[in-house]
């Protein structure tokens, strides 16, 4: 049985066979684990080759986003890198960190322009192993906690940014490295955290969990172990722990019911929305990767995703690949403005909360 390509398609939402997953291995093996961290989540062009380019709008086709500052700073023993947009209204600093397989410059530029728009400066991260960021693989998904710092750490150096008051918002990992940053001194105003886990070991027992509704939890121990043994004590570094240990920071945690990659079960949503300084809401109708756009944008990338499926049985998932006719026919037909619609509403509730008392 090969560990490391079942780890690597548990978190990449591939398919997989429930008697897989019967070798009480799976969790803890050093193998798997490297399989899923000791890789990139994402590089520079890696999105190119992707269906999603097809699909989703990017930094390039934001007019505002094309007017940019690009910096890198230090973060544990590598480089990162960020990207400063700056306006006129200057409402505040927004902190934009992204999810797993992600970067910056993907789809998650269209909550970057939203907030450009909405009057906030806005500095956008790779975190480490994605998009141009250092290095090829990490040891734990608390590093995108030291990331968050590092990036606060480098504001701080700045004397055009580091007295704008500092919001920080991120989804899904980067819900959890924003959070997870509170456990270290910061001057944090405000976070928004969007389908962000509690900690790194409930998001790695949540998500093959959901997949294969199988209960895994006597494997925990072990994987305890495994992540010890890999990483050091910083592991399992908590996202509860930076709420409730910082009454000044005031937090809004949303999660959408149909979440199925960051369960509600090992969500900061579930496990902090009782603190007196977080204010929470549960999308009813959005999972994951969706709760970003309107809901016309949704039913619209479901219907594209049928015929993604069916293309990608056929042709592969490198859509570099693909027969030019082919390429140019999906170019022409695949309606990015709609796919890339977003959720008005909620970036309007995440503005009234970064400008509230």
């Amino acid at each position: 049985m090969d560990l490391s390509k079942i780890m690597q398609a548990m978190f990449t939402g591939a398919d997989i066979g429930e008697a897989l997953l019967k070798d009480g291995r799976l969790l803890s093996s050093p193998v798997a684990l490297a399989a899923f961290f000791s890789r990139r989540f994402s590089s520079q062009d890696s999105y190119e080759h992707r269906f999603d380019s097809l699909v989703f709008k990017t930094q390039k086709d934001f007019p505002l986003l094309q007017n940019r500052e690009t910096v890198r700073f230090y973060s544990t023993d590598h480089y990162l890198y960020g990207y400063i947009y700056r306006s006129s209204l200057s409402k505040g600093l927004v902190l934009f960190v992204h999810g797993i397989k992600g970067q910056a410059d993907d789809a998650y530029a269209i909550g970057e322009n939203a907030l450009l728009e909405a009057g906030y400066d806005v500095f956008a991260i790779d975190l480490s192993a994605s998009g141009r960021s250092e290095p090829n693989g990490i040891k734990g998904l608390h590093q995108g906690a030291l990331d968050v710092k590092a990036a606060i750490d480098f504001i701080c150096t700045r004397d055009d940014l580091k007295n704008l008051p500092l919001f920080l918002f991120g989804h899904s990992w980067g819900a959890y490295s924003c959070l997870a940053s509170t456990n270290f001194i910061t001057p944090v105003k405000k976070v928004v955290a969007i389908s962000g886990f509690s900690t790194p070991i409930e998001e790695m027992m949540a998500l093959p969990e959901s997949k294969t509704g199988m209960d895994l939890s006597a494997n925990r121990p072990d994987l305890e172990a495994a992540m010890l043994d890999r990483c050091g004590p910083q592991y399992d570094l908590s996202a509860l722990t930076g709420m409730k240990n910082n009454p000044q920071i005031k937090y809004l945690l949303i999660q959408g019911a149909l979440d199925n990659v960051v369960p509600l079960k090992a969500s900061a949503y579930t496990k902090g929305k009782s603190f007196p300084n977080v204010t929470s809401i549960l999308v009813e109708n959005k999972g994951h990767a969706d709760i970003l756009f309107s809901e016309e944008a949704s039913q619209y990338q479901k219907q594209i995703e049928i015929g993604k499926r069916q293309v990608e049985k056929e042709y592969g998932k490198d859509i570099l690949t693909y027969p030019p006719e082919l390429l140019d026919s999906l170019r022409y037909n695949i309606d990015k403005q709609k796919a890339s619609q977003i959720d008005a509403k909620l970036f309007e509730t995440v503005d009234e909360f970064f400008q509230s008392k």
